[in-house]
């Protein structure tokens, strides 16, 4: 299934921080598909921080895909550490091709930027996602959200 229109991009702003908030946590709850426990679940989605949000508005490239009912889904990039470090797409439009826009648009923004590659730790579930925009694999790491862990896979590709 695909969108039928292309969402509307936008750079996020600080009023955007309750429509992120509820997409990444209703991502995480709904769209994981099983593959962590309720626990991993429940420390991941709250370790959201509202501050650290709005600070990174400043320093990385954070954009939202919205349509008229909303806000879609984001992806942020740190340009620093070639980070692309949050897609979370709402679950009502996954699978429907908002994510492919939003990681078409963060790679080109990258690029763009100068940045040679990219890399981002993949939740389970998402690894078929990122292979298919070209990503790989590198490694398993452990990411610690409230000192709960959750188990990521660490890709990566080039911009060439």
């Amino acid at each position: 299934m695909t969108i039928e229109h292309q969402p509307d991009l936008r750079r996020a702003t600080e009023a955007d921080v309750d429509a992120v908030h509820r997409i990444q946590v209703d991502a995480i709850r709904l769209g994981t598909g099983g593959a962590y426990s309720p626990e991993a679940m429940e420390a991941w989605a709250g370790a959201f921080n509202r501050d650290g949000f709005v600070g990174k508005l400043d320093r990385c490239e954070v954009w939202i895909a919205a349509d008229v009912d909303g806000a879609l889904g984001y992806v942020s990039l740190d340009p620093a550490s070639r980070e692309i470090d949050s897609v979370y797409v709402a679950p009502t439009a996954a699978g429907k091709g908002v994510g492919s826009v939003l990681m078409r648009h963060i790679l080109d923004i990258a690029r763009v930027r100068g940045l040679e590659s990219v890399w981002l730790d993949a939740s389970k579930n998402a690894i078929p996602f990122y292979r298919r925009l070209g990503f790989s694999i590198s490694e398993e790491v452990v990411r610690k959200p409230c000192g709960v862990s959750v188990r990521c896979t660490r890709m990566g590709r080039s911009l060439d």
